[in-house]
Parts: structure tokens; C-alpha cells; sequence
């Protein structure tokens, strides 16, 4: 296969590949919402499935075809290497600024590529039942919790079969 079909080809991956993360993304953001939109438009704690995935596996499939973009740019990068090399030394003839641009694009690269891996997110304690309304969160000018506290009762046990309910 000559160069120009095989980039060709690899074009055409890439940009059905950038569709599906594009897809997915908006996928997951607008009709597979979190539990909390959907408690709040079905009124009740429901899963949201599309064709059998919901939107923690739809997630993964986003990070593997975005995974699957990255190699195919690389490749494309590859394949268009002297071209690339060309038309930088065309835009910027100075080599001494050429190759600081140069070390900047990859010492920034590098840094987006690790970034994730380096950082830890916060963790807050939601409390015991609470789920994610839990805890002093502010919703929509509140300055309170939205969970009202109730006064702890003592209930009696019931008893129904071989359990004892309190």
C-alpha cells in the first residue's frame, strides 16, 4: 500500500474516532445523566442504560476510542514527519528559536500526558446515608444542607418473622 492510501486510511479512522468521543462526551453530559439530574427529572433514583451500558461503561468505551485517536495521531504525526519538519523551519528559520519552541511543545506535552497521574483529588466524607446531597453543599442560593436533620427517636422493634426490625 503506497503512503498516500495508508494516510488516507488513517485519516478517516481518526476522524470517525474524534465523532465517537465527540459522541460519547455528549452522550454521557446530556442523556446519560448522573444520578442526581436523573433523581431530579424522573423524581425517583433510576439507572439510565443505552443498548445495555450505562454511563460508567459508556465512559470507559469514550477513554479506550480516545486511547485508540491518540495512537492513530501519532502514527499520523509519523507518516507526516518531513512535512511537519519542513514547514516549521519555514515558519520559524531562527534554530535557536526553533529549538526552544521545540523543547516547550514537548516539555508541555509530556506535562498534559502525566498531569493526571500526578494529582490527587480532594476527598470528603458525604457522611453515612447521605449519598452525594449529602454534606454542606450549596444548591441553587441555599446556604444550607438540602437534607433535613430529623430528631433521633427512639422506635420500638417490631417483629416479623425471624427479623427484628427497629
Amino acid at each position: 500500500m503506497n503512503k498516500a492510501k495508508l494516510n488516507f486510511i488513517i485519516d478517516i479512522f481518526m476522524f470517525i474516532c474524534m465523532m465517537l468521543v465527540a459522541s460519547i462526551g455528549f452522550l454521557i453530559k446530556f442523556t446519560l445523566i448522573p444520578g442526581r439530574e436523573a433523581r431530579e427529572i424522573y423524581g425517583r433514583d433510576v439507572d439510565l442504560f443505552l443498548f445495555g451500558m450505562n454511563r460508567h461503561q459508556w465512559g470507559t468505551l469514550h477513554l479506550y476510542i480516545g486511547f485508540t485517536l491518540l495512537g492513530l495521531l501519532v502514527l499520523h504525526i509519523l507518516l507526516h514527519w518531513k512535512m511537519i519538519v519542513a514547514l516549521y523551519r519555514q515558519l520559524i528559520p531562527s534554530p535557536k528559536i526553533r529549538k526552544r519552541g521545540s523543547w516547550i511543545f514537548v516539555v508541555v506535552s509530556i506535562f498534559l500526558m502525566v498531569f493526571p497521574f500526578l494529582v490527587n483529588p480532594k476527598v470528603v466524607d458525604r457522611g453515612a446515608g447521605k449519598g452525594y446531597h449529602g454534606g454542606s453543599k450549596i444548591y441553587k442560593g441555599q446556604t444550607q444542607s438540602p437534607i433535613k436533620k430529623t430528631e433521633d427517636k427512639p422506635q420500638s422493634s417490631k417483629h416479623h418473622g425471624n427479623h427484628t426490625v427497629s
